[in-house]
């Protein structure tokens, strides 16, 4: 399909060509831009009518993603959203739309890339924006729960990571309380973002005050002496001298033999 803006011509995949408008009204830099494509857009072997569309509040997005996913899927969204970005290149819903639409595409890489560059590009051209800040917020809270799991921590880091995205969140609410988001967000959202991530702090705080601190384990005896000098203490390893033994007592000296021992005999008295 065919889509002229002004003097500018954008080509877009022919099956798209009901769910893109005759006439989309796109609320861009303060001035609207009127977008009047060819009434027929020739497909393969087929022509497809084309009915009107007018993106100006949230709803009117929503419904616009529900009819593409309705047949498509996420990928799908991601390339109306490139169509409407050249068209609109410096309209914050579209970039943020389109960014969220990445995001569910592909939440790993290309869809952080595609956000990181969006949050860049509207930081320049519409600073704080409320689609923008919550474009922020999501990525913050993909960051730490993918898929969108339940928030919590499991280091000192997620726990501090935790307490930032409760203050972004916090400071969110606060600034736009009345704002309407994407398939019905609100500042709400964002306050039950803020109280997530501040529980799930205060759970890792509380688990590791309840964790009894390690204690030094304590200390061994000495080892049995093996009568050997350490070589650490300066000396060679060699054997101690073995310690004196008292003096043995003198033997005793050897009886005198009985006389019947001695040579000669016994002799008879004298008389």
């Amino acid at each position: 399909m065919m889509r002229e803006v002004g003097q500018v011509t954008v080509r877009t995949t022919a099956r798209w060509g009901s769910l893109l408008s005759a006439c989309v009204m796109l609320a861009a830099c303060g001035r609207e831009r009127e977008v009047v494509p060819l009434p027929e857009a020739p497909g393969p072997k087929t022509k497809v009518a084309l009915s009107p569309l007018e993106l100006k509040d949230p709803e009117a997005f929503d419904r616009l993603d529900r009819q593409v996913l309705s047949s498509g899927g996420p990928g799908e969204l991601v390339k109306v959203y490139d169509d409407l970005a050249r068209v609109a290149p410096d309209d914050p819903r579209v970039l943020v739309r389109g960014a969220l639409a990445a995001l569910a595409a592909d939440a790993d890489e290309k869809g952080p890339a595609v956000a990181e560059g969006v949050l860049a590009r509207l930081a320049e051209k519409a600073p704080g924006d409320a689609d923008a800040a919550w474009l922020a917020l999501r990525v913050a809270r993909l960051r730490l729960a993918p898929g969108g799991k339940e928030l919590k921590a499991a280091t000192d880091g997620q726990a501090d990571a935790l307490r930032a995205l409760a203050k972004k969140a916090t400071d969110f609410a606060t600034a736009h309380p009345a704002w309407k988001g994407p398939f019905g967000s609100s500042a709400a959202d964002a306050t039950r973002t803020a109280a997530d991530a501040e529980a799930a702090a205060q759970a890792w705080d509380a688990a590791k005050a309840a964790t009894p601190a390690t204690e030094p384990a304590p200390a061994t005896d000495a080892a049995p002496s093996t009568g050997a000098t350490p070589a650490s203490a300066g000396g060679s390893p060699v054997p101690d001298a073995p310690a004196k033994r008292p003096a043995a007592a003198p033997a005793a000296a050897p009886a005198a033999a009985p006389a019947a021992a001695q040579p000669g005999g016994a002799r008879a008295p004298a008389r």
